[in-house]
């Protein structure tokens, strides 16, 4: 495991480092309803169990003194203001993906698109060479 960084190392670490118990980061960290987040839960997160949504990250990085930007990055999600600044686009009917490699399907090796519902596959050209 040695020096692999996941998101749930990166909160443990810190927390240790703020010498902060689950439940003290728990009242610390508020849900987008306002209520806390519980011990529980947070320990789910420090063992890669769960993923926090972007509100409760946000709320993770000021209480342990981190950069949101570096959570979100360990954690494999948009930073917060992008999903903010891409709201009001999607609720206008625009589209375009901010954050590459999320919710998008990689190409086979083949390199063209898989057949979707009702279509058909392009066929494969089979050479053979002489016997």
């Amino acid at each position: 495991m040695g020096n692999v960084f996941t998101l749930g190392r990166v909160i443990a670490e810190r927390r240790n480092a703020l010498k902060l118990s689950l439940k003290d980061l728990g009242r610390l960290v508020h849900k987008d309803d306002g209520h806390g987040v519980s011990a529980q839960y947070l320990h789910d997160i420090e063992r890669d169990r769960r993923t926090p949504s972007p509100g409760v990250l946000t709320e993770l990085a000021r209480a342990l003194g981190v950069d949101v930007n570096y959570l979100a990055a360990v954690a494999g999600q948009c930073p917060p203001e992008v999903i903010a600044a891409r709201a009001p686009r999607q609720r206008a009917g625009g589209g375009g993906a901010l954050c590459p490699g999320r919710g998008r399907r990689l190409l086979p090796l083949g390199g063209h698109q898989p057949a979707r519902h009702g279509q058909r596959r392009p066929r494969r050209r089979v050479t053979r060479g002489a016997a």
